[in-house]
């Protein structure tokens, strides 16, 4: 649904939104106190799921009304004033944070503090990161130097094909690959009639609504702030200036929309748009297609995480950052 917004209403061909941390935070927090009244006075768990998937939406609606009002009303052009060093920090903890992400997922370990990098004292550790960092910096290369707009995507096609090469010559399976780490464990599939089924609004608690607005309006000086500095680090990047006014227009617009679809918040996804851009492919057809490969992965039964080299998808994180 943020990914349909975007393509409709973006004054960026190339541009990616969908959900994301920003809001997240809040929403679980807001979901934690749902749980904890419910079940203090007795409740099931129905109760909870149906009320946080019901509120919880309805918080994202009303952010995205509140983020509508903000752009119309020309109110954060504040963002013109941030200095340079905060934009820069801000850049600076994506990439980190991407490079972290990119490692983790290629040894298949979680990473959050500086002590988890010893990870990779780990010889094991160590060679499953290595064709990631390899990859990262093959990809980084290309994009700063081929001529060629489709040089790019054509090696991110022959990486993973490589992989799977490699393991038909030796006659590895799939099943030896995931033992030994390189693609990631198999779990059962969820129909997407179960998603559906989740919701009963006669199980929903409605006062609770009243304990969440707190929360929700930490979430909206949050969410608007974060959306201003992706957009002002997409501008930076691009080396064009953008109407952050008008973006956020179109952030507030894609929140209403996955609210009203009881979806949850969500924005421009900094690295992602600026990975698009990158690769010079700036067109809105990029944005149908992500939109139809996120439902091709909702209703397949097949996990992409335990077909796919890992260090391949944790080599595209580390380029991006």
């Amino acid at each position: 649904i943020h990914q349909l917004g975007f393509v409709l209403f973006s004054g960026l061909d190339f541009a990616i939104g969908t959900v994301q941390d920003a809001g997240l935070i809040f929403l679980s927090a807001m979901s934690n106190d749902i749980a904890e009244s419910i079940l203090s006075e007795g409740g099931t768990v129905d109760e909870v799921v149906s009320t946080t998937l019901v509120i919880l939406p309805l918080g994202t609606a009303a952010l995205g009304l509140v983020l509508i009002l903000l752009g119309k009303f020309r109110l954060l052009d504040i963002v013109s004033y941030l200095p340079m060093p905060v934009i820069g920090g801000y850049l600076a903890f994506i990439g980190y944070f991407c490079l972290e992400a990119g490692v983790a997922l290629c040894i298949g370990k979680p990473m959050s503090t500086l002590a988890d990098w010893s990870y990779l004292l780990d010889p094991k550790s160590l060679l499953l990161a290595t064709p990631g960092l390899l990859s990262a910096g093959i990809l980084t290369i290309i994009s700063r130097k081929a001529t060629n707009d489709a040089i790019l995507p054509i090696t991110m096609v022959i990486i993973p094909a490589i992989f799977y090469a490699v393991l038909l010559i030796f006659g590895i399976t799939l099943d030896d690959a995931r033992d030994s780490g390189w693609v990631g464990e198999e779990v059962p599939p969820v129909p997407v009639q179960d998603l559906i089924d989740l919701v009963d609004l006669k199980l929903v608690h409605w006062g609770l609504v009243r304990k969440c607005v707190g929360t929700w309006v930490g979430m909206v000086f949050v969410v608007s702030f974060a959306s201003c500095l992706d957009i002002a680090a997409v501008s930076i990047d691009m080396g064009e200036a953008l109407d952050t006014n008008k973006e956020m227009v179109t952030v507030g617009t894609c929140n209403l929309m996955s609210g009203f679809c009881f979806g949850f918040t969500g924005s421009y996804i900094f690295s992602q748009t600026i990975f698009t851009y990158r690769t010079g492919c700036h067109s809105r057809y990029i944005g149908m297609f992500i939109m139809a490969a996120y439902l091709a992965v909702c209703v397949s039964t097949i996990n992409i995480l335990q077909i796919a080299p890992l260090f391949f998808l944790g080599a595209t994180l580390i380029f991006i950052g």
